[in-house]
């Protein structure tokens, strides 16, 4: 592998792969023949070149790369969508091993709604000519414990944004999928429904209990089934891994195709993969103190997992699993049970990223503290370097809570060439996943 004109080249079989870590751009180049790396960017015929350029891929000048790379990133964090991860309430009907909103829930009053309803509109309002499309994301605990908020919220964003796209999305641990859900998802068109498997019903029942101590494997099946067949809505399976399910991945996923190959591998794909890694938030469980990321090695192994359901024809949510997270997105916030308002979903009841309480919104100081957010991640180095689109300072949260560097860099650097392998295997779709592609 080769960092060449600003861009990472690997050859792959015959072909060269070249990808931009400044525009996130990517292009493969076919049937080159049998040349090194080092040969490849003197040979490029004019047709290549100018499908390079085409494609954002070459970047001539390495004395503008910074400037470039803060193009890149600050189009990025000031987009035109406006998201809001709505966290009702803490309450859940799981006891998962690694959960710590557990520890949470009972210290968080929740301010009444029609004070809530009134303080997301100002919200809003402060950012109104500034986006197109408000993505809003019914967040927990299980926000499926609050129907009628949902409905209500959904039914009266949509009355009062009419000049706006809104995409409606959930969050949720996938027991408590119903009828009235159902209904709700069909009336207000939700986009997308985020359940967590992880792993197949022996491992996953093991790490996501109910309260009475069953397992959920079989029921979540079974309303994953109801979502595709009564609804139009994209299923997301999220999955958190560590060392404990990490060889049992593609068990799950070979029993997922069983039950819904005819919604996973296909055209249009209804089921889509993400996977994430054990995280550790500022209140910390026993499972995630004894199960940290030391000799774990999970950022090879998303790759090696991705890489291997795309293959088996699944569509993924990225190959890229940290870039710009909400801190990092002006237009980007958590909202508490009690109304103050985060910049960032593990440090949600920290004061290092509390904005304001939505109930007493000042603009002036709140923007101030939005953008404050937004770029203290960011020292010298950071506009120089070629990651900063990829990375943006790297995670604050782990890095006050945790002393976990900011700089993500190095980790970026290693693992860059299973990242060109993951890319070489498919191509983005129009909405942005990735899937398989055809050589």
């Amino acid at each position: 592998m080769k960092f060449v004109s600003n861009c990472f080249l690997k050859k792959e079989n015959s072909d060269y792969i070249l990808f931009n870590p400044f525009s996130f751009a990517t292009v493969i180049i076919p049937n080159y023949g049998d040349i090194n790396e080092d040969e490849f960017a003197e040979k490029l015929n004019p047709n290549d070149r100018e499908v390079l350029l085409n494609n954002d891929i070459m970047i001539a000048d390495d004395n503008h790369a910074h400037a470039i790379s803060k193009y890149f990133s600050d189009s990025i964090k000031y987009g035109k969508v406006f998201t809001i991860s709505d966290l009702y309430s803490y309450k859940c009907n799981m006891n998962c091993i690694y959960c710590f909103e557990n520890k949470q829930k009972e210290k968080v009053s929740r301010i009444p709604e029609y004070l809530r309803f009134e303080g997301i509109k100002r919200l809003i309002n402060i950012y109104g000519d500034k986006f197109e499309c408000l993505d809003y994301i019914f967040f927990g605990g299980e926000p499926l414990l609050n129907l009628n908020y949902i409905d209500s919220c959904a039914k009266s964003l949509i009355e009062v944004f009419t000049d706006k796209k809104i995409l409606f999305s959930a969050t949720s641990n996938g027991t408590l999928i119903n009828d009235s859900f159902v209904e709700i998802c069909n009336r207000y068109h939700f986009d997308e429904i985020r359940i967590t498997l992880d792993g197949p019903d022996k491992v996953n029942d093991e790490r996501r209990l109910m309260k009475n101590g069953k397992g959920s494997y079989s029921m979540i099946c079974g309303n994953i089934m109801k979502l595709c067949t009564e609804t139009n809505v994209r299923i997301v399976i999220n999955t958190v891994l560590d060392n404990n399910n990490y060889d049992y991945y593609l068990k799950m996923f070979d029993d997922l195709v069983a039950r819904f190959e005819r919604f996973i591998i296909c055209e249009e794909p209804r089921i889509v993969f993400n996977l994430g890694m054990l995280c550790h938030p500022m209140v910390d469980t026993s499972y995630s103190i004894h199960n940290s990321r030391e000799n774990w090695y999970g950022d090879k192994r998303y790759y090696e997992l991705s890489k291997a359901i795309v293959r088996k024809g699944a569509t993924i949510t990225s190959p890229l699993y940290a870039t710009h997270c909400l801190n990092s997105i002006e237009k980007g916030f958590v909202l508490s049970p009690n109304g103050d308002i985060y910049k960032c979903i593990t440090g949600t009841g920290s004061d290092r990223f509390l904005l304001a309480n939505i109930s007493d919104l000042n603009e002036e100081t709140f923007t101030k503290n939005n953008i404050y957010q937004i770029e203290s991640s960011h020292r010298a180095t950071c506009y120089s370097c070629e990651f900063l689109s990829m990375c943006n300072g790297g995670c604050k949260c782990q890095y006050y809570e945790n002393n976990d560097a900011l700089c993500r860099k190095k980790l970026l650097t290693d693992e860059m060439s299973d990242l060109l392998d993951l890319l070489y295997e498919g191509h983005f779709t129009e909405d942005g996943l990735f899937r398989r592609r055809e050589l």
